[in-house]
């Protein structure tokens, strides 16, 4: 009877731990996720006064600033992949952040 009591408060320190460890985790991945959202945001900022530039008269049509904006563009694309395989976090806002990304 012992050994089982022993066992059993065991298991219920293993399990609080490990549930802990759990949610620890979970905090640091949406911290991340949120990081990742920034950073799409700030890019897509970026796209546009690049956009803003390159419609310059002074601008138009310079292949460099074409360039910079489609590697740009891909970058944009390749983040939101990386970031919407580590969401998480279904928040209301983030589902209509990622519902307008796609109608883009």
């Amino acid at each position: 009877m012992i050994t089982l009591s022993i066992i059993l408060v065991l298991s219920i320190a293993i399990n609080f731990l490990l549930g802990w460890y759990v949610v620890k985790l979970l905090q640091k991945i949406r911290i991340f996720t949120e990081g990742i959202f920034d950073i799409v945001e700030k890019l897509n900022l970026l796209g546009g006064h690049l956009e803003t530039i390159h419609q310059l008269e002074m601008f138009y049509g310079e292949p460099v600033l074409q360039n910079m904006i489609k590697h740009l563009k891909v970058m944009v694309a390749d983040i939101k992949i990386f970031r919407d395989s580590f969401v998480i976090a279904e928040d209301q806002e983030q589902e209509e952040v990622i519902n307008e990304e796609k109608s883009e």
